[in-house]
């Protein structure tokens, strides 16, 4: 049977552990920036209210340790950090820019190599009742530097 000297098995270990390393892989903060993002319908159960989103920008940054999420015309919503490049945020329910209604908004996909791709959902409500929802696939790439 054929054994690897000792300094050979080392370099062996050394190269396989920093292949693995999660630094090796991508710098923890690599999401944040602004992204160019589209959104296509999924489902909507609204009748004469909702939004109508076709293109529109992405923000990602941290703060402290959460995540805010910007979209146009959205509320501001928070999660935590990506982990394995899976993305999460919601929004506190309040109001929109439909008149007379509250909406609270979130959003679940992947952020990883320069690109985004989540569902995200509105949910109205009239008077604190549920009403409505609409959701939206979005995709998109990150904006150069």
């Amino acid at each position: 049977m054929n054994h690897l000297p000792v300094p050979a098995v080392l370099t062996v270990v050394a190269t396989a552990f920093l292949a693995a390393s999660p630094a090796a892989i991508a710098a923890p903060d690599d999401f944040i920036g602004s992204y160019d993002v589209k959104y296509e319908e999924a489902m909507n159960n609204c009748s004469n209210v909702g939004m109508s989103l076709a293109r529109g920008t992405l923000t990602l940054d941290r703060k402290k340790a959460k995540v805010e999420v910007n979209l146009d015309s959205l509320p501001t919503m928070m999660g935590p950090p990506p982990k394995a490049g899976r993305l999460r945020a919601s929004s506190k329910q309040g109001p929109t820019t439909i008149a007379g209604l509250d909406g609270q908004f979130s959003l679940a996909g992947r952020v990883e190599a320069g690109a985004v791709q989540f569902v995200l959902v509105a949910e109205y409500f009239a008077n604190k009742k549920p009403l409505c929802q609409q959701s939206w696939n979005v995709s998109g790439v990150k904006r150069a530097r």
